[in-house]
C-alpha cells in the first residue's frame, strides 16, 4: 500500500471569501458552519479519528463546501484501507471544475487500483493443492489449504485439486487492496465401478450348453436329435463391447441312422472338434449379436455293432466297425445376454453345418448337412 498522507487542504481562505460576499444571511451561516465544521474534521482525522472526520467533511460539503473537502474523505477512507471508497471520492474530486492538482491525485488512485490483494483460501478438507492458470495455459502451484497468498491487481484464477474430490475452479478480480476471505467445500468423486482391462490375457471365457440339431440326409430327408457342447475361447473385447474372439468347441450329435436295404436303424454318435472364429457387435450394454464360422474335423461313429455288409447311405460308402472322419464346415448367428458380472448366455437359433467324408470327398461324396438350435451359458474372467 502506498504511504499515508497526514495533510489536509485548508478552507480558510475559501470560506472566508464565501462569507464575506454572501448576500443573503442565511448562506453566510452556512460558510461558518462549513468552515467550523472542517476545521474540526481536520483535528479529528489528525488524531487518527477517521470515521468521526469523515461525518464531519460530509457535513460541510452538504453546507457548500468547496470540493477539496471530498479530497479529505477520500484521504481518511485511504488511511482507515478502504480503498473502494477512498478512489470513489478522489475520482469526484478531479471531476470538479478548476481542479489544478487533477493529475496527482489521479496518480493516487492509479496507485490504490494496483495495491495487491491478501487472499486467504480454505478448504474442507484441507489439505489440497492450489494452481494459478496462467494466461500461457500452464499453472503455478502456490501450496496447500489453509493457504496465504498475495493477488496482484487484476483478474486470477485458480484451480484446487485434492485425491478422491472433483477439482474446484475459482475466479477473483485483485486490487485496491480488497482482502478476499474464501471457504470452499471439496464435493467427493462418485465412486466407480472399476472396469476390467480390455487386452490378450484377460478376456478368457468357458462354455457350455445343449440343444437339438435337424439333420438333413441324402435325398433330403430329416430326423431330429440332440447336441451337446464345451467350449474354451479368448474374447478381444470386454464384456459386451464389440470384437471378435475365438474359441475351441467340443460338439456331440447322437445320430439314428438306417441301413440300405434294412428296416432298422443304428445309434451312433458325431464328435466334432472345431475352431470358432466369431465376431460380437455390441447391441446394447446387456445385449450382443454374434456371428460364427466355425470349421474343424468330426468323426462318426456307430455305437451299434454293424456287419460287414452293412451300408450307411448317409456319408457314402460303408460303416463297419470303426468310425468316418469327415470335414465340418458351418456358419451361425446368435444373441449373447449379459446375466452378471462375468456370466452371460447365448441364444443360437441357428447354426449351420456341412459335414464332409475326408476319404471320399473327389468320389460321389453324400455329405451330411445339419441345422442346430441351442443354448449355452458362458463364464468371462
Amino acid at each position: 500500500m502506498m504511504p499515508r498522507r497526514t495533510n489536509f487542504p485548508g478552507l480558510a481562505a475559501c470560506l472566508a471569501a464565501l462569507v464575506l460576499s454572501a448576500a443573503p444571511r442565511a448562506v453566510a451561516d452556512d460558510a461558518e458552519i462549513a468552515l467550523a465544521l472542517y476545521q474540526e474534521a481536520v483535528d479529528l482525522a489528525k488524531e487518527g479519528k477517521y470515521e468521526a472526520a469523515i461525518v464531519l467533511f460530509e457535513k460541510a460539503h452538504g453546507l457548500g463546501a468547496p470540493p477539496v473537502v471530498l479530497y479529505n474523505i477520500g484521504k481518511c477512507y485511504q488511511d482507515l484501507d478502504d480503498l473502494d471508497e477512498a478512489v470513489e471520492f478522489y475520482e469526484q474530486y478531479i471531476e470538479a471544475p478548476d481542479i489544478e492538482d487533477a493529475a496527482d491525485v489521479e496518480a493516487i488512485i492509479e496507485e490504490l487500483e494496483a495495491t495487491p490483494s491478501p487472499v486467504n483460501l480454505e478448504t474442507i478438507p484441507t489439505g489440497a493443492v492450489v494452481h494459478e492458470l496462467l494466461t500461457d495455459s500452464t499453472r503455478q502451484e502456490l501450496g496447500s489449504t489453509p493457504l496465504e497468498i498475495t493477488a496482484d491487481a487484476g483478474s486470477h484464477s485458480y484451480i484446487i485439486e485434492k485425491e478422491g474430490f472433483k477439482p474446484k475452479k475459482i475466479k477473483l478480480k485483485a486490487g485496491m487492496g480488497k482482502p478476499f476471505e474464501l471457504e470452499i467445500k471439496l464435493t467427493k468423486k462418485a465412486e466407480s465401478k472399476s472396469k476390467k482391462p480390455k487386452g490378450p490375457g484377460l478376456g478368457l471365457f468357458f462354455e457350455a450348453g445343449g440343444g437339438a440339431s435337424l439333420h438333413v440326409f441324402k435325398g433330403v430327408e430329416f430326423a431330429a436329435g440332440g447336441e451337446a457342447s464345451l467350449g474354451i475361447g479368448w474374447r478381444f473385447a470386454r464384456g459386451m463391447d464389440t470384437g471378435f474372439s475365438i474359441a475351441l468347441r467340443s460338439s456331440f450329435r447322437p445320430y439314428r441312422l438306417t441301413a440300405v436295404g434294412e428296416d432298422r436303424t443304428y445309434g451312433s454318435l458325431l464328435t466334432a472338434i472345431l475352431a470358432v472364429p466369431a465376431f460380437q457387435l455390441r447391441l446394447h450394454e446387456r445385449l450382443a449379436l454374434e456371428a460364427s464360422v466355425p470349421i474343424g474335423v468330426a468323426v462318426l461313429t456307430p455305437l451299434d455293432p454293424l456287419s460287414s455288409t452293412t451300408e450307411i447311405e448317409l456319408v457314402g460308402g460303408t460303416i463297419q466297425d470303426g468310425g468316418v472322419p469327415l470335414f465340418d464346415v458351418g456358419a451361425g448367428v446368435a444373441l449373447r445376454i449379459g446375466i452378471v458380472s462375468g456370466l452371460y448366455a447365448v441364444i443360437q437359433p441357428i447354426h449351420l453345418h456341412i459335414l464332409v467324408p475326408t476319404t471320399t470327398w473327389q468320389n460321389d461324396t453324400k455329405a451330411l448337412i445339419d441345422i442346430d438350435m441351442g443354448v449355452r451359458l458362458g463364464f468371462e474372467l
